[in-house]
């Protein structure tokens, strides 16, 4: 089973490094396209919008007809894509293979995340492996800006796809073959079941748990989208201080999870995320008043970030192990469903972000201080609740 593991979690780490890989050339892409800033964005928005659109389709169709299948169609249209990414003739065929770049990508979270239900069940043990999957992910933005930045400065922006296709040439085989040595639950669940399934995520519970994790997640795709243009084009620092920045904010995130891996032993899984949420709402406070008491620099934003990213990584195991736990059975459709509310906000507040004619830095803090407001007011159940006291997530 640990061979299983392995697979899952690099599927989900190509899925997450074609991302990073390819931010830092970004800003490089005005001039090679004769394209606007907000219209290079729109690569990053219309990419989670596919990562938005098709987690639905593989949770829904991974109960019906096993999570095989689904992974490996997945699989083939992301590497494919990929390769027609670096053909691009335009930046409108550009963002077009973006979208189905993350039409095939978005398989491999929403399926990892659901075979690991099925296998390790409700419960610690499956915390525990939502942990790890967060440490996996978050080591695509350590890795991604610095080999995107190394990339871009000895070929061009078009070798980061190039890494991403011929990774999958080599490794899409081997994937197959290993893979079919598996067998878990495909569940062929009947229609009724499947209904039922839709009911029980239609729950307010569910939406206000799944709208929370969208909301602190999104703070992370605009510190991605934004960073370039904050920190080498308004604070003018090379390549490679970018992505040592980057990397710091996401060793933090990698931290938080291994926090929750650690102490799921002994701590109850409410304490834990009281910690993170309040971690994160205290960052982005000292994010917001920094800025307006005009005392914000790089220091003052990657450390704060770095607070959000440990609070964040605290809490997202623990939050998406109660989300999937509001089926018994279904979990591909679930997986699919948190995956799409993520990725939606993601999209729509990285879309605000694109439109916007604000400074890079006010929009980003102004954006983030609204979604992580809007967690908080998601978060609380009573009028007992005191500001930054807790954060209740009902089963």
């Amino acid at each position: 089973m640990n061979g299983l593991y392995f697979l899952l979690y690099l599927f989900v780490f190509l899925t997450e490094i074609a991302t990073d890989i390819y931010v830092p050339s970004m800003c490089f892409l005005e001039k090679e396209f004769m394209a606007t800033s907000q219209s290079i964005q729109y690569t990053m928005s219309f990419h989670l919008l596919g990562f938005a659109l098709g987690q639905p389709l593989y949770g829904i169709l991974s109960d019906r007809w096993g999570r095989k299948k689904l992974l490996l169609v997945g699989a083939f249209l992301f590497f494919i894509s990929s390769f027609c990414c670096a053909f691009s003739g335009s930046i409108h065929q550009l963002i077009m293979f973006r979208f189905i770049q993350g039409l095939g990508a978005c398989a491999a979270p929403v399926l990892c995340l659901a075979i690991l239900r099925d296998i390790c069940g409700e419960g610690k043990k499956n915390i525990k492996m939502i942990s790890i999957f967060t440490i996996v992910v978050s080591l695509s933005p350590i890795l991604g800006p610095i080999l995107g930045a190394l990339m871009l400065q000895n070929f061009s922006w078009k070798a980061s796809f190039y890494f991403i296709f011929y990774f999958g040439l080599v490794g899409l085989p081997a994937f197959v073959f290993i893979f079919q040595k598996y067998e878990f639950s495909s569940l062929n669940q009947k229609k009724f079941q499947l209904v039922k399934s839709w009911k029980q995520c239609f729950s307010f519970s569910f939406f206000r748990n799944a709208l929370i994790n969208g909301f602190l997640v999104s703070c992370v795709w605009m510190f991605i989208t934004v960073a370039p243009f904050i920190l080498m084009k308004v604070y003018d620092l090379s390549l490679w201080e970018y992505g040592v920045c980057q990397a710091i904010t996401v060793i933090f995130y990698m931290t938080g999870g291994a926090i929750t891996h650690k102490l799921i032993e002994k701590w109850e899984d409410k304490k834990l995320l009281n910690l993170g949420f309040n971690l994160a709402c205290l960052a982005i406070l000292g994010l917001l008043g920094a800025y307006f008491l005009k005392f914000f620099s790089v220091k003052m934003l990657i450390g704060c970030f770095s607070m959000f990213e440990l609070g964040l990584g605290i809490l997202r195991p623990v939050l998406l192990n109660r989300l999937l736990s509001s089926s018994s059975k279904n979990h591909g459709t679930v997986s699919g469903i948190v995956g799409t509310i993520e990725m939606a906000i993601c999209g729509l507040f990285t879309f605000f972000l694109a439109k916007t004619n604000a400074p890079p830095v006010l929009s980003f803090v102004s954006l983030a201080s609204l979604a992580v407001v809007s967690s908080y007011i998601l978060s609380i159940q009573d009028p007992k609740s005191r500001l930054f006291s807790k954060i209740i997530v009902e089963r």
